[in-house]
């Protein structure tokens, strides 16, 4: 009881608390750590003298012994895409529940991640994910030099060699095609994200090769920039150079939202005259002023396989090989293309 007297006016650090349980330092910092091997009997013995001292371990600290800071950057793009604030929820959950924490980067617009990396290493982090980011030929060689693991999530550059977690774009705009075909649209129309993005590059290439095993040879293509503006200014072209009934896939449900929305403006008819698919099935695509059909990703599943990957190259830095994982898209049908099927059930 001396002993805590003693130290109520001090910072408690892990050799009084080694000396406080009667064992060593080393000992104390494995009981802290979520994979240090330590019997249930010790473990419990350090707990107890922690607790009595008002112990709390300094995560960064403990790094400098073992060579892991239990930190892990997470950087992302710049976007204002709803999804990837749920990813990035779902990407924080594994990483805590591993007994690791977070660090966070965004990227702005005028930015790239050649600006911001130099914090990023202040920090030593044991690792990092690019969520729709992607690294530079000098920073994947200074990752290397530091044996720091990378994962891009979302979009990918072939430049760099890392494990990768995608959607399967292209067989999720497949999806979207067959749909809209089998629904009755006569024409068909993608409004692209933008163009330096691989996702963007897979969604409208599987929009198009779809549509020729249909036998449409030049499908419009309407540039846009995954934003609700852009969306909402593509519905001029598409009545210049397309016919009703078109169906529309969007590179995102935010350009899809901006397309029902000035179509509605123009009382152009949905699903009747006007089919509108998106991507990432977000919160707003279910809302009864929109019931878009949309391409929702197993966001869950992603962020899950993602952080147990990089956590396993984390712990095995020497096995060198890398892996590109895809997961499908499930298609989500709502109001915006139940053409034949309202028909048919307005008949029943």
């Amino acid at each position: 009881m001396d002993d805590i007297k003693h130290l109520e006016h001090k910072k408690v650090t892990s050799k009084d608390v080694a000396l406080y349980a009667g064992v060593s330092q080393s000992t104390v910092s494995r009981a802290f750590s979520p994979n240090g091997k330590l019997s249930d009997q010790k473990r419990e013995k350090v707990l107890e003298a922690a607790e009595a001292l008002g112990y709390r371990p300094n995560a960064l600290a403990r790094g400098l012994i073992s060579s892991q800071t239990g930190l892990i950057g997470v950087v992302k793009g710049s976007s204002f895409n709803p999804m990837f604030s749920e990813l990035l929820a779902k990407i924080t959950e594994q990483i805590q529940k591993a007994g690791r924490q977070v660090i966070y980067y965004e990227t702005g617009y005028s930015q790239s991640i050649d600006d911001i990396f130099d914090r990023i290493l202040q920090y030593r982090v044991d690792g990092i994910i690019l969520l729709y980011e992607s690294l530079s030929s000098r920073l994947t060689e200074m990752c290397k030099k530091f044996g720091i693991p990378v994962l891009q999530m979302l979009r990918y550059s072939m430049n760099i060699h890392t494990n990768t977690i995608l959607p399967d774009n292209q067989e999720g705009a497949a999806k979207a095609v067959r749909h809209l075909f089998a629904e009755g649209y006569q024409s068909f129309a993608y409004i692209t994200g933008e163009m330096n993005s691989s996702s963007n590059a897979e969604r409208q290439l599987g929009f198009i090769t779809t549509l020729q095993e249909y036998g449409y040879v030049d499908p419009l293509i309407i540039s846009g920039n995954y934003t609700y503006e852009s969306g909402y200014q593509a519905i001029q072209e598409l009545l210049q150079k397309s016919t009703l009934p078109c169906g529309v896939v969007c590179a995102n449900d935010v350009m899809a939202m901006g397309v029902l929305d000035a179509a509605k403006s123009l009382h152009i008819r949905i699903p009747d005259d006007l089919g509108v698919i998106g991507f990432d099935d977000i919160e707003m695509s279910r809302w009864p002023v929109y019931q878009l059909t949309s391409l929702r990703q197993p966001t869950k599943d992603m962020a899950q396989q993602g952080v147990e990957t990089l956590l396993d190259e984390i712990s095995h830095p020497d096995r060198g090989s890398c892996q590109m994982m895809r997961y499908d898209f499930d298609l989500i049908v709502r109001g915006t293309t139940m053409r034949r099927s309202k028909k048919i059930e307005n008949t029943e």
